[in-house]
């Protein structure tokens, strides 16, 4: 494999999780095309330039897919892959962070 840019120089902004500053390491800019359901409007796609590509610029996160989407991979021929076969995996990665009602959530 042949990937574009430098290696990382060990910096905090990519060992460390939290600490996401990247910006060296990012292809800038990079504008999507003009999407429709945004009435036409394009926005920057953050893109590692980088030995190691997006995995050395991904902030350490990791968001849960929710029940929704798993039903969509799993209707697209993902068998197994749905929200009651992957739950306690997820519980595994770590607890779900319930944001308290000020933040919006609505019972």
């Amino acid at each position: 494999m042949l990937e574009a840019g430098p290696f990382d120089k060990n910096e905090d902004s990519v060992l460390v999780p939290g600490a996401f500053f990247p910006v060296p390491y990012l292809w800038l800019p990079l504008p999507s095309v003009p999407q429709t359901a945004l009435h036409g409007r394009s926005f920057n796609v953050p893109a590692g330039r980088v030995v190691g590509g997006g995995s050395v610029v991904n902030g350490m996160v990791f968001v849960r897919p929710g029940k929704g989407e798993l039903r969509a991979w799993e209707d697209l021929g993902a068998k197994g892959w749905n929200w009651d076969a992957l739950l306690p995996y997820y519980k595994k990665v770590g607890p779900l962070r319930q944001l308290a009602s000020e933040h919006g959530n609505q019972p």
